[in-house]
């Protein structure tokens, strides 16, 4: 091997001096080249990263409420989360109007569209609760919620609505009362829970009134699996009450156990409150709204608020934003709480002409596993669905209007949250409109779909018997919504390949017009290095024998014919060396020479040398029109 090496630098210092040969004008023209090809590289790039999404959603009416006995929903929704989805794609929800006794339903509509009542609440004087506000499903498929009236109580007049409860309908459909609220004198224990409850991992259950408590400024309360009710915090604790009223949204719990939550009203301006209630019962208010100029933070957080990893709080409010100059509440915010408790508006609402762009946010967020946020608002012409991603753009997907809906056939004032399923399509409630509309109608649940793909494989296992051999799999790619668009595979489409290793596709890249399409996978590994190595040193003998020995003819001195033209060559060899492509890469300083397999269209290796064997994970990302989809391979190599 070493008489090789030599050998190889030997030819490589002919062939690096025989560039001595070539003119300088040449050599011009090909630094400029490349200089161009550069900067036209970039130029790309710059394009390619200021292109902006484009949203296309289409609106499905999946049932329209007719007002009897399936129920009626109202703009009660607004602040609650109206549906909960199954890992089969089946919805659940509840309407506070409506059903066989008019005080409400609790349904399930499955994935066929068929439309299930699976309990009905009374009006008055109802024992087991009426007017249901927003349902949670545990991993064994119970739900649990809350009724805005009704209960057990023993401290409210007869002949009105109660003062509320938490059920429960298990997976058998069977229904039972956990508790009814104002079970002691003056409603210590809260009034009117309604927002949407929280579960831990020991099956306690949180949540919030609006009303009651010591101060009858509200509560926040935890109900044990025993059905032990306790109170954790009673608002209005504070003169004027400067902690916060009137909780109308539930809790989010992060990690550590910790609560935060929003309240309506109070706060040092009295436009309410982000709270925070930790796990020794510590109770602190984060921010008060409307504590800028023309209520530009925002005024009256009806929803609640969602999280990240790192801390962070997200949520909105119902009024405020700077465009609300004194003479109009405004349209509300959406805004950003971290870590440190520092708050900042992420997007204001209602800056167009009658709020054309959405105002007055009525519901939750919902969050991606991008950290984009969805949500609805009901003002905007009818009502919009629309979505804020994590760099702060805020994008309008679909819009309810009488323009393009006279008869609102597709719903109208979209109140109440969104759920999205595992292929990103959205599921929401409209309050008003339906095929079956009397008058503005009794409301729809409605889904917003935009063309998507899956990606899967045939074996999610790769074997490979030994290094140097190949393992296959073949590939598929399911369309979704209408999806049309060339998927392509590119050098980056594996990621997680071992030493050695690398992946191909073919075909490179696929159209699923007319159904699924499929292309192979093809994993090669490599069983000994074909590496020419060279140390350190002797690439630096190499590099000193290709160019800066010829270099020297620069200093001969001009005593000969021919000494200028030598001078000018010397010059050349030292432009050369600024280039390192092909300075070192051309004459052998790269380092080493690898082969490893691989089939034909695009491919990513994985570095140089043997393939060691072991068990990996490759994560194969497919990409076509602006979608991504990644699916996860395990590769075994024996």
């Amino acid at each position: 091997m070493r008489k090789l090496g030599i050998g190889y630098r030997y030819k490589c210092t002919i062939f690096c001096a025989s560039v001595l040969q070539l003119g300088a004008s040449f050599m011009r023209k090909l630094l400029l080249m490349l200089i161009l090809v550069t900067v036209a590289s970039g130029v790309g790039v710059a394009k390619a990263n200021a292109q902006q999404e484009s949203a296309s959603y289409t609106e499905t009416v999946l049932y329209s409420f007719t007002g009897g006995q399936d129920g009626r929903p109202s703009t009660q929704l607004q602040g609650n989360d109206s549906l909960v989805i199954d890992s089969f794609g089946n919805l659940y929800g509840t309407t506070n109007g409506g059903g066989a006794n008019s005080g409400g339903a609790l349904f399930k509509l499955d994935t066929s569209g068929k439309y299930t009542v699976l309990h009905s609440f009374c009006f008055q004087d109802c024992p087991g609760g009426s007017a249901p506000t927003s349902l949670i499903r545990d991993v064994s498929g119970i739900l649990y919620g809350t009724t805005l009236g009704g209960g057990a109580d023993q401290f409210t007049p007869a002949g009105t609505l109660g003062a509320g409860t938490i059920f429960k309908l298990d997976s058998a459909g069977n229904y039972s009362l956990l508790y009814s609220f104002c079970a002691q004198a003056n409603c210590t224990d809260g009034l009117h829970p309604y927002g949407r409850l929280v579960e831990d991992g020991s099956g306690n259950l949180y949540g919030t009134t609006q009303d009651g408590g010591a101060n009858n400024g509200g509560t926040v309360f935890k109900l044990d699996p025993a059905g032990n009710h306790s109170i954790l915090y009673s608002f209005c604790s504070q003169a004027n009450c400067i902690d916060g009223a009137s909780p109308n949204a539930g809790l989010f719990e992060d990690a550590s156990g910790n609560f935060f939550g929003t309240a309506v009203n109070g706060g040092a301006s009295g436009y309410g409150t982000v709270f925070k209630l930790d796990t020794a019962g510590h109770y602190t208010v984060l921010y008060n709204f409307c504590s800028q100029a023309y209520c530009s933070d925002g005024a009256y957080p009806f929803a609640g608020l969602v999280g990240d990893a790192s801390g962070n709080l997200y949520g909105n409010t119902f009024n405020g934003g700077n465009t609300n100059s004194g003479l109009s509440p405004g349209g509300g915010v959406a805004f950003k709480i971290d870590g440190s408790s520092k708050f900042t508006v992420l997007h204001t609402f209602c800056q167009q002409g009658n709020c054309a762009d959405g105002g007055s946010p009525a519901s939750s967020f919902i969050k991606d596993s991008s950290g984009n946020f969805y949500g609805t608002t009901i003002d905007g012409y009818d009502g919009e669905v629309f979505k804020l991603d994590s760099a702060g753009n805020y994008t309008i997907l679909h819009t309810f209007s009488f323009l393009n809906d006279p008869n609102y056939a597709y719903g109208f004032d979209p109140a109440g949250s969104l759920v999205e399923d595992a292929f990103g399509t959205l599921y929401g409630m409209a309050v008003g409109g339906g095929t079956i509309a009397t008058g503005r109608g009794e409301g729809v649940i409605y889904s917003l779909t935009t063309p998507s793909f899956a990606i899967g494989a045939d074996a999610s296992t790769i074997t490979i018997a030994s290094p140097g051999q190949q393992g296959t799999t073949t590939v598929t790619i399911t369309p979704r919504n209408g999806f049309n668009q060339t998927i392509t595979f590119s050098d980056s489409s594996c990621s997680g390949l071992p030493t050695g290793a690398s992946c191909s596709f073919s075909p490179s890249s696929v159209t699923p017009s007319s159904g699924v399409a499929e292309t192979t996978l093809i994993i090669s590994t490599t069983a000994t290095s074909s590496s020419i190595s060279q140390k350190p040193l002797e690439r630096g003998k190499g590099v000193f024998l290709a160019f800066i020995l010829p270099s020297l003819l620069v200093f001969i001195p001009r005593t000969r014919r021919g000494q200028r033209s030598v001078r000018r060559i010397g010059k050349i060899l030292l432009l050369l060396l600024v280039s390192s492509v092909i300075g070192l890469n051309g004459c052998g300083g790269g380092g080493a020479v690898s082969s490893t397999g691989g089939g034909g269209g695009s491919s990513a290796g994985g570095g140089s040398g043997a393939t060691p064997a072991g068990t990996y994970k490759v994560t194969v990302t497919a990409t076509g029109s602006g979608v991504s989809e990644a699916m996860a391979l395990t590769l075994v190599v024996q």
